[in-house]
């Protein structure tokens, strides 16, 4: 079971995204975080998270994250989750997605949790 602090990181950033509070969601993420695209190129910082985020506000997202499986040691843990995203893009039709994403944590000096690697694609980019 995924300890309170963490869930709580999952569920403040997802209500983040929510409110369409990219600045909020941003303090979720290490400054050099790593970030894997669907087509399996890295792209690294919080300037990548940023247009990613601004992008995905823009169609008011509903999204909902059950985590999966994780492994944990010391202050990093690997978390396999199941997420799925609904929403309206402006002038089209509503939209629905849903997927298997991994992220790696890093629990920070006050105990917090930062993202330090993130593949919403899944695992199966990493290969």
């Amino acid at each position: 079971m995924l300890s309170h602090e963490l869930s709580s990181t999952f569920v403040a950033l997802v209500d983040a995204i929510h409110r369409c509070d990219i600045d909020a969601a941003i303090k979720f993420y290490e400054p050099d975080v790593k970030i894997i695209s669907d087509s399996g190129k890295m792209r690294k910082g919080t300037s990548c998270i940023r247009k990613d985020l601004e992008k995905l506000v823009k169609i008011k997202p509903k999204i909902t994250v059950n985590c999966e499986n994780f492994i944990r040691d010391d202050d990093l843990l690997v978390c396999s989750f199941q997420w799925a995203l609904s929403g309206s893009p402006m002038n089209r039709e509503h939209i629905k997605m849903e997927g298997i994403s991994m992220i790696v944590f890093r629990q920070q000096s006050d105990k917090s949790w930062r993202i330090v690697i993130e593949s919403p694609w899944g695992a199966a980019m990493l290969v």
